[in-house]
């Protein structure tokens, strides 16, 4: 029987002690726990965690069967695991592309989050049409998408698209939006945006994301913990 780990602490079971899991659920955990830890973190376990903290360094050719690699080693303990493949290398691609972003670039987490967003639903086939508006197929003067839709429409062409929120953009958060969509994958974060365009396209992406999945995400709400503890009050 494991204990349960969340964000690297243990999962209290609300009557003084730590949540367990076993079976299936038990082996997961250890799973989770193995890949999660950047091996040599423990010096009397040195063979304990994994090194996909690497694959940032390998080349995007070589990333997937690396990645195949690190995580068969980091479960070689776990005979009752068979590491086959690591699927959607466009995806891991994206992944690291925007982990090197915040760490060689200095890219701004609240810049490569609606990124990784928006790019991550375009390659899951949620891809919003962004080129004009949907409904009169000019060139939106006050931009907004519907988020239900997928649509980029004018705000006097709202009420065409029926029932659903609209988020407002504007032309730079346009624009940007178009860049990560449509524009050079080598050239995804090589935009800057002023803060209320990049909080318009933030809540937008992150919008989309929640509207076109149809659910919420614990690993969001905890980004959103983080961020208010580490703003400025």
């Amino acid at each position: 029987m494991e204990l349960k780990i969340r964000n690297g602490a243990y999962i209290a079971d609300g009557i003084g002690g730590e949540r367990r899991a076993d079976g299936a659920e038990a082996l997961l955990e250890r799973a989770l726990f193995r890949l999660s830890v950047r091996r040599g973190s423990f010096p009397f376990l040195p063979e304990l965690g994994s090194e996909l903290y690497r694959l940032g360094h390998e080349k995007p050719s070589a990333r997937a069967a690396a990645a195949k690699l690190y995580t068969a080693a980091a479960l070689a303990e776990e005979t009752a695991l068979t590491v086959e493949d690591v699927p959607a290398p466009e995806v891991l691609s994206l992944l690291l592309n925007s982990l090197y972003a915040m760490d060689a670039l200095g890219k701004s987490p609240k810049l490569c989050k609606p990124v990784f967003e928006l790019k991550m639903m375009a390659l899951s086939g949620f891809e919003p049409d962004l080129t004009c508006c949907t409904v009169c197929g000019g060139e939106p003067e006050e931009p907004r998408l519907h988020l239900k839709q997928g649509a980029l429409h004018c705000s006097g062409c709202r009420a065409a698209l029926g029932e659903g929120i609209s988020m407002p953009l504007d032309a730079a958060c346009l624009a940007a939006m178009r860049h990560v969509l449509y524009g050079d994958p080598k050239r995804l974060f090589a935009f800057r945006l002023a803060e209320e365009s990049l909080n318009r396209m933030s809540a937008a992406c992150e919008a989309y994301v929640l509207t076109q999945l149809e659910r919420g995400f614990r690993t969001l709400d905890f980004y959103k913990s983080v961020r208010c503890m580490n703003e400025p009050s």
